[in-house]
């Protein structure tokens, strides 16, 4: 499991685009990745089209069983 930061999203997008990806949960290499739009602002205090974002994570045990 890796947890990082987030991405504004662009903060400002008009008709969908932006100047940083917005985010999303997407695959890559097998694994699930989850960027957050975030939730504030830099020194422009304003969101548009990137609307914010907070994740609630449940992180639960593996019922699966391991070869040792």
């Amino acid at each position: 499991m890796m947890l990082c930061g987030h991405t504004h999203g662009g903060q400002i997008r008009v008709f969908g685009f932006g100047l940083e990806k917005k985010g999303g949960l997407v695959q890559e290499g097998g694994f699930l990745k989850l960027v957050s739009n975030g939730y504030g602002t830099t020194s422009v205090p304003l969101r548009l089209g990137a609307a914010p974002e907070v994740h609630a994570i449940t992180i639960k045990p593996s019922t699966a069983k391991v070869e040792e």
